[in-house]
């Protein structure tokens, strides 16, 4: 005789609502990937196990089965190459822009966004009208999540796999592994931060601390400008061994001060000289240049190593500059400009003053202009190392597609578990009973994996790092065999976390109808 578990009834409708979440034909489970998936996301839905249940007498019988929601399949990853820049537009418009062959290979509408960052093959959009920000996969510009921010941050930065944002009073840390959100220094009047181990941030009254962050997160002081400057630090930025910060004197133009990193004290200026520019309104600084807009509509850029080879970039309407790089290692000058009648793309090699190629993007509004950082080292740049670091950047998308999926497949397993632990604690000892608690261990081997899968990508994201400052070709295709390595290995740990929920979706299926 076939034995019924108490409070069927109401736990196989929960399971009914959960499989809306597969595919239309109600036989759905979850189907593992063998290509390499891009940066998206699955959307799930959790439903609260019921406050009550209802009894079903032990002659009651049902055709209703558990059937387990699906994930969609993941596209192919489009990897973000460092040829890539991205463009964000009045009206909430983001274009991905290929500078190799000036197409634009991809658009989406967000929040209009007032600061841009791009980190850990994502681009973020802070919102200050909306206090959100938001994470936008580079591959597919598909949306992946958004955090409430409460409040306008003046500046994103990215470290040791968190995001970092400077709200008015604090520095906040989000996780984009697990959507937790943290505040890591309260600092009220802060006007600017800059990333990286340490961590740097500067307020109204020109001061500028810099923090070591510790492996559980915490900050600890490592030394405090002595005396502060004399008016605003706007900007500041982490290269190598410098720390540049952007300050604005209650008199006077604006100007660009070079620290060393390591005890912030003030460079020589017979080493590194202080450019300053009238009206300066925008900055930003590589390993070797600094690009500067004026109020006046002009674009200047400095090199530090070379004192008076500052050049004026003859471009329409300027809004934003940023370095990029070339597929061939080189580095060239992007230029965002707008006339008030359409937007374009400028790119100047260093040193020239016409673009040896312009990208028209249409229509007015554009606003902002970020890149993949990068960090250029080497001189001349080997091709071993460039195809490493492409691959390692594959790598690292796939990685953080398979985490965000797995986060996914947590949610459905977390909503199966509650049902089978429910189920199971009404139903006794028999068949029924060994079911679920099979089913039982199964999502709980999911979720363990899915986790194991996250660990993963973050260690991918550190091997990212890492070879983007590597000269050597040996230890750049050493990074991009480990960067495989890990793939391969949560690939094969996602198709296992796959096959053990639909094994538990189907343990919970036989334990539900009553073994």
């Amino acid at each position: 005789m076939r034995r019924s578990v108490p409070g069927i009834a109401v736990l196989l409708v929960l399971g009914l609502v959960l499989a809306a979440c597969g595919d239309d034909d109600g036989g759905a489970v979850i189907t593992p990937t063998t290509a390499a998936p891009s940066t998206s996301s699955a959307t799930t839905t959790s439903v609260a196990p019921p406050a009550t249940s209802t009894t079903v007498p032990e002659t009651t019988t049902t055709a209703l089965a558990f059937v387990a929601p699906s994930l969609p399949p993941a596209p192919e990853v489009v990897p973000v190459t460092s040829s890539t820049a991205f463009v964000t537009f009045a009206d909430g418009t983001v274009a991905r822009v290929d500078l190799a062959t000036g197409d634009v290979v991809a658009t989406a509408v967000y929040p209009v966004a007032d600061v841009v960052h791009y980190a850990f093959g994502s681009l973020w959009l802070a919102s200050c009208a909306a206090g959100t920000l938001t994470q936008v996969a580079g591959a597919t510009l598909d949306a992946v999540g958004e955090w409430d921010l409460g409040g306008c941050t003046s500046g994103l930065a990215s470290s040791e796999g968190v995001i970092l944002a400077a709200l008015p009073d604090a520095v906040v840390s989000l996780d984009p592994g697990t959507g937790e959100r943290a505040t890591v220094l309260d600092w009220p009047g802060l006007t600017a931060a800059a990333a990286g181990s340490p961590l740097v941030v500067g307020d109204g009254n020109g001061n500028v601390v810099c923090y070591e962050r510790m492996a559980d997160g915490a900050l600890i002081e490592r030394w405090r400008l002595s005396p502060p400057f004399q008016g605003q630090v706007l900007a500041a930025t982490i290269i190598g061994p410098t720390l540049y910060v952007l300050v604005k004197p209650p008199r006077g133009p604006a100007y660009i001060a070079a620290l060393v990193l390591e005890t912030g004290r003030m460079r020589a200026s017979g080493d590194d000289p202080t450019p300053t520019f009238a009206g300066l309104r925008d900055f930003l600084a590589t390993a070797r240049w600094a690009y500067t807009i004026a109020a006046d509509g002009s674009v200047w850029v400095h090199d530090f190593f070379e004192p008076g080879a500052d050049f004026q970039v003859p471009i329409d309407g300027p809004q934003d500059a940023a370095a990029v790089q070339n597929p061939d290692g080189s580095q060239s000058v992007a230029v965002l400009g707008d006339d008030g009648s359409a937007t374009s793309l400028g790119l100047y090699q260093p040193g020239g003053t016409t673009p040896y190629q312009v990208i028209p993007l249409g229509g007015p509004g554009g606003q902002h202009l970020v890149a993949p950082k990068p960090l250029d080292p080497c001189d001349p740049l080997d091709q071993r190392v460039l195809d490493a670091r492409e691959e390692v950047r594959l790598h690292t998308a796939a990685l953080a597609t398979l985490a965000f999926r797995a986060r996914g497949v947590i949610t459905l397993a977390a909503d199966s578990l509650r049902i089978a632990e429910q189920l199971a604690a009404q139903a006794g000892e028999g068949e029924a009973a060994d079911a679920l608690a099979a089913a039982i261990e199964q999502f709980r081997e999911v979720i363990r994996l899915a986790g194991e899968v996250n660990g993963l990508w973050r260690d991918v994201e550190q091997v990212a790092e890492a070879v983007e400052i590597t000269c050597h070709p040996g230890l750049a295709e050493e990074y991009a065999r480990a960067a495989d390595q890990s793939y391969q290995e949560a690939d094969a740990k996602f198709s296992t976390l796959v096959s053990s929920f639909n094994q538990g979706a189907a343990k919970l299926e036989q334990g539900a109808a009553g073994g």
